[in-house]
């Protein structure tokens, strides 16, 4: 059904928002008169903009087999709320508080999370969520902070400047473009200094990342172990990265190429900002050459790998 046809029943039905509303923050109370089920989930499709009364924030309910299918849910504060085997395709989560959330086996599919920021880890728990399809959804310049996020599908997904601190991310795909995404293993506001779950020192274990585009993402601070790189010509994952960064600065320092004497500025700066290390402590860096050549106007492949060094 479309969008305006699930939304229909709500304004045909003057009470039955509000009423789904209040269920929604006390979901242990019976179910409303005028709301069914579909498919074995509680039928919320299209619940217009939250809140349809005086609730504007939910605190450790459960949402548990639930449909909200194009639902706005923009600007609704989540404390602690466990949300499981839901649909929430098209649904606006639009400057959203997502903190302590526990999400499972859900769809987001095309959801707007734009502006909506996801954490609340603790010294005692992480906010989980796992088996969660975010393709075709929007994140967006936002920050996620002291999360574990495993089994999760970004596929097609809109998550240009989204920020990832401190976060725990495994068995995951990331099937999109990556365009200023950060990942920091370290730096929080929200998560800083918090051990990750389990005493888990890898920010990305088993990450598929041979269908993204990196173009400006950073890694910083990240211990990584079986994640996979794109398939991409100009994106170099350098071991031991800094004789080879070194050697690359002194090189287009004595060039006389428009662009040369920043570039190198920049490759130094590099080694200042990233470390990311390998389970066993080998340093390495992500290089993709197209970002250097384009602002610098300079043969970055040569300049790192002139000596025939192709490391991947």
């Amino acid at each position: 059904m479309s969008r305006t046809q699930v939304t229909q029943r709500w304004k045909d039905q003057p009470g039955l928002a509000a009423a789904a509303v209040r269920w929604l923050s006390d979901t242990a109370a019976p179910l409303p008169e005028g709301i069914g089920t579909l498919d074995g989930r509680v039928d919320l499709r299209g619940l217009p903009t939250f809140p349809a009364g005086d609730v504007r924030e939910l605190r450790g309910v459960r949402w548990s087999g639930l449909d909200l299918t194009y639902a706005d849910l923009s600007g609704l504060w989540f404390f602690d709320v466990v949300v499981e085997d839901c649909i929430l395709d098209q649904t606006s989560l639009k400057n959203s508080r997502l903190l302590g959330v526990e999400c499972s086996r859900t769809s987001l599919v095309g959801a707007d999370l734009h502006q909506a920021t996801v954490g609340g880890a603790t010294a005692d728990s992480w906010p989980t969520w796992i088996d969660v399809d975010f393709s075709k959804a929007k994140l967006g310049r936002r920050m996620w902070s002291g999360v574990a996020i495993t089994g999760c599908t970004f596929t097609d997904t809109k998550m240009k400047g989204t920020e990832f601190y401190r976060c725990s991310i495994s068995d995951t795909t990331f099937a999109t473009d990556l365009s200023e995404v950060i990942f920091d293993g370290k730096r929080s506001g929200l998560a800083r200094d918090l051990p990750f779950p389990e005493q888990e020192s890898v920010a990305m274990r088993r990450v598929d990342l041979s269908r993204s585009r990196l173009m400006f993402t950073g890694f910083r601070t990240c211990t990584m172990a079986d994640v996979s790189w794109p398939e991409d010509p100009h994106v170099r994952v350098i071991l031991e990265p800094a004789d080879v960064v070194e050697k690359a600065a002194g090189w287009l320092e004595a060039q006389d190429g428009r662009g040369s004497s920043g570039a190198a500025k920049g490759l130094r700066r590099l080694m200042d900002e990233v470390n990311v290390l390998l389970p066993d402590g080998t340093p390495f860096v992500v290089v993709n050459l197209a970002e250097w050549e384009q602002p610098y106007a300079v043969d970055m492949e040569a300049a790192l790998f002139g000596e025939g060094q192709r490391p991947r």
